[in-house]
């Protein structure tokens, strides 16, 4: 299944995000492959596995992980109304936030943002960090 998201991202790569780069775009992406990472490596695959068959993509400039406690995740998710999937469980979502708190120490630029907070807070410390590292706005 891994090989097949590996295959997806790398699709993705060659028609969207490389030439939005090329034409000095910014490219804002949900998920990518941190998400893989967290979720494969909770669904009990190597984590050393998953970063060698996402290795060879583009590391972002800037990647931000919203810490939110499984209750909320939940709470969230009950009010878009829709169907919760396989992954929005609560013992998942602890065993994917253990992977996910984990990744700052295994690749640079990844930053935790508190989104239990209000959302314009939530924005401004995004917004914060973003014009630090890439002198915009």
């Amino acid at each position: 299944m891994q090989q097949f998201f590996a295959q997806d991202r790398k699709e993705h790569l060659e028609k969207v995000i490389i030439p939005a780069l090329k034409k000095d775009k910014i490219v804002i992406s949900d998920r990518y492959f941190f998400s893989t990472l967290a979720f494969g490596a909770a669904e009990g695959l190597s984590l050393n596995y998953l970063i060698k068959i996402n290795k060879k993509f583009l590391v972002p400039d800037l990647t931000f992980i919203l810490k939110v406690r499984p209750e909320i995740c939940l709470q969230r998710i009950k009010k878009r109304g829709t169907e919760r999937t396989l992954f929005e469980e609560k013992e998942k979502l602890e065993k994917v936030w253990q992977i996910y708190k984990f990744l700052p120490k295994k690749f640079k630029n990844i930053y935790i943002i508190e989104d239990e907070k209000p959302i314009n807070e939530v924005f401004s410390q995004i917004k914060k960090t973003v014009h630090s590292k890439l002198n915009i706005w």
